[in-house]
């Protein structure tokens, strides 16, 4: 994972990664855990100094996440993001099966590491503190559908495939080039403004139907 965020004006936000920084040391304690017999006092002492240290990730997580929401909302009224379903991002690849019976690649181990990133940021937390920073400053949040908008040119809503490892957008339609992730946010923030516009604009197939509406409307 590359950032944490990208906003609709430039902004690339790295992910600060608590857990990763951290995982090496809470390997090193689980190990020693796990040669301690069960409910000893060294065990307590361990596993003690083991939830510490989540203890410590999670608040350090948290008070990056509050002031990460106050930045964003400095100088904003309503911040446009994606409605994530973040349990089904992290779930876990269906096993396939060859004909021999044989289990195959089914692409989990490599999806094994982008899970314990998309965890460590902990996306559904932010949503929440992003959530109550806006109540608090009495301003917005709205949703969008997230479908497609990696998929398609904020520009001109053309469709332009890309896969997980492009990340540049070129659109061959209008000649858009620019980060992909920044393309998105622009995309996000296009559907998110129509949304608010009294359009019945609230993703990017929508926002297609409603642009190709216009482009065949017929005055006489």
């Amino acid at each position: 994972m590359l950032y944490y965020a990208v906003t609709s004006d430039g902004e690339f936000i790295n992910a600060p990664k608590f857990f990763r920084k951290s995982e090496h040391r809470l390997s090193r304690l689980q190990v020693r855990l796990a040669k301690k017999q069960k409910h000893s006092k060294a065990w307590k002492v361990l596993k003690g100094k083991i939830a510490k240290l989540h203890q410590l990730i999670a608040r350090q997580r948290l008070d990056w996440q509050f002031k990460l929401a106050y930045h964003l909302f400095n100088d904003c009224q309503v911040i446009f993001l994606e409605d994530l379903q973040i349990a089904s991002l992290v779930r876990r690849c269906k096993a396939k099966i060859g004909d021999n019976g044989q289990f195959l690649p089914n692409g989990q181990s490599a999806k094994s590491g982008l899970n314990k990133s998309l965890q460590d940021v902990a996306f559904g937390k932010f949503v929440q503190v992003l959530e109550y920073v806006a109540w608090k400053l009495g301003k917005r949040i709205i949703k969008v559908d997230p479908k497609g908008t990696s998929q398609h040119c904020w520009e001109c809503l053309s469709k332009v495939p890309k896969s997980l490892s492009e990340r540049w957008h070129s659109c061959p339609k209008c000649g858009q080039e620019l980060d992909r992730d920044y393309n998105s946010a622009l995309l996000i923030q296009k559907i998110g403004l129509l949304s608010t516009q009294g359009e019945d604009i609230t993703s990017v197939k929508t926002a297609v139907s409603a642009s190709l509406t216009e482009e065949s409307r017929v005055v006489a």
